[in-house]
């Protein structure tokens, strides 16, 4: 499912949804309102999208239904079932359970003691018992940012700390992946030895309480004091061993579950 907008000759914008079949697009009715803006599919006949005109969309396999989206819409948007979709909004987590949205039992995931703010930035659920979402916490008043993690078990959120940490430098965490109780997280870091920024991944499994740190060696990506260059803007997977990534100034990449290939 691709979803977007569409603007006809007399100026008025429509939304548009699209399916891939392994051959070729299709083009379904429209759905209500000007754009859609954010899609996902746990299978063929459920698929949630933000956007429309009350801030979201259900797809039922056959029509799209127009329904109450949570406040703030829906950005970063993860389904991992019909009774299950998540999404996040800088420290505020949502959950859809099959019927509404609402609040998550960890309303502020991102509340601590830390000196400056924390951000989520992308989610994904592998199953329903199986979320990461990932983003960057200040943890200095220089500031210094470290990317953070926090995995959703089906009741609670529990801190990790995703791969990138480097004792006063920044780094942080953008894109996340997962399939199964798999996840692969990217980001970003800045390396003194190189003078810039640089590439970080890691991956997760259901039942670790670390990430294996498995950074592609991209070289410096970005330049300048304390810099930071994410080389990714997002990460889908299909399973442990078969990830790609999309966006960033490193162009497309593929995990095979051992190397990294362009």
């Amino acid at each position: 499912m691709a979803v977007g907008s569409y603007t006809t000759t007399d100026h008025v914008q429509h939304s548009l949804a699209m399916t891939w079949n392994g051959t070729t697009w299709r083009t379904l009715k429209n759905p209500a309102g000007r754009d859609l803006y954010a899609v996902a599919c746990s299978g063929g006949s459920f698929c949630m999208a933000g956007g429309g005109p009350t801030g979201a969309e259900r797809w039922n396999g056959t029509t799209w239904l127009t329904m109450p989206g949570p406040r703030g819409g829906l950005p970063s948007l993860t389904c991992a079932s019909r009774t299950l979709c998540m999404r996040i909004d800088g420290t505020l987590a949502s959950v859809w359970n099959g019927r509404s949205w609402h609040d998550s039992t960890a309303t502020d995931i991102c509340s601590g003691s830390a000196p400056g703010p924390c951000g989520l930035a992308s989610v994904s659920c592998g199953s329903a018992t199986d979320c990461m979402a990932v983003g960057t916490w200040t943890v200095s008043q220089e500031p210094v940012q470290d990317p953070i993690g926090f995995f959703w078990n089906g009741r609670t959120w529990a801190r990790t700390e995703p791969p990138g940490v480097a004792e006063g430098n920044p780094a942080e965490s953008n894109a996340v992946g997962c399939a199964g109780g798999f996840c692969l997280a990217t980001g970003g870091a800045y390396n003194e030895v190189d003078g810039g920024g640089i590439a970080v991944a890691g991956t997760w499994n259901a039942g670790s309480t670390s990430w294996t740190d498995v950074s592609p060696d991209l070289g410096v990506l970005c330049t300048g004091g304390l810099a930071v260059c994410n080389w990714t803007g997002q990460v889908a997977c299909a399973s442990a061993t078969n990830c790609m990534t999309l966006g960033g100034p490193a162009g497309i990449h593929w995990w095979n579950g051992t190397l990294w290939q362009a």
